[in-house]
């Protein structure tokens, strides 16, 4: 989004092809149009309704971006190709978790993968977490995790959201992402061993 780019922008070599495809989510939203307001009182905020409604958001709202990435990663044809978020977990992770279904993981082991940003991520913030609790006391800490939270609770609501839209991941991807069963075959081919 435009304010994470303001906040922490990409520095990438200019023989880099940038790509932008904006996702302006729940999390997202709540994030930067009320921080002033959740930094006075977290207990108006509800993690995990924000962040389930982020990823019923996924499918909802933000097909078309997550069309135009997965067309991006099939034009790559096995060139090098990094795509991120601002936390790196939620629409970071929905993309992963799509593009690891159509490759044939099984499910089990996406949520394992995803579930490992908390390990990773919540690492990464754990002075800045003790810091929240030592300022602003353990239920704004608590509150502001739950936010950088991986639960697989939130990756499943995006997946059940694409079975009650779209009746199938199959008809989501052909329907909603616009590829052909010869475009998941290429992408096999081009990332599977």
């Amino acid at each position: 989004s435009e304010p994470e780019k303001q906040q922490r922008p990409d520095r990438l070599p200019d023989t880099f092809r940038y790509v932008e495809i904006p996702i302006w989510d729940a999390s997202t939203r709540v994030w930067h149009e009320a921080r002033e307001d959740m930094v006075k009182d977290m207990r108006k905020y509800d993690p995990v309704k924000y962040m389930n409604e982020t990823n019923v958001e996924f499918v909802a709202q933000f097909t078309p971006e997550f069309r135009k990435f997965v067309h991006e990663v099939l034009s790559s044809n096995g060139r090098p190709l990094l795509f991120h978020c601002a936390a790196g977990k939620d629409r970071t992770g929905f993309g992963a978790a799509i593009l690891l279904t159509m490759l044939g993981v099984p499910w089990d082991t996406i949520l394992q993968d995803y579930v490992l940003t908390d390990k990773y991520l919540l690492g990464a913030y754990k002075w800045n977490l003790m810091f929240a609790q030592l300022v602003k006391g353990k239920q704004f800490a608590d509150g502001v995790r739950g936010f950088m939270r991986a639960h697989p609770e939130y990756l499943s609501t995006a997946f059940k959201t694409i079975e009650r839209e779209y009746g199938s991941f199959e008809t989501y991807v052909s329907d909603g992402l616009g590829l052909t069963h010869a475009n998941v075959e290429a992408l096999k081919s081009t990332y599977l061993e």
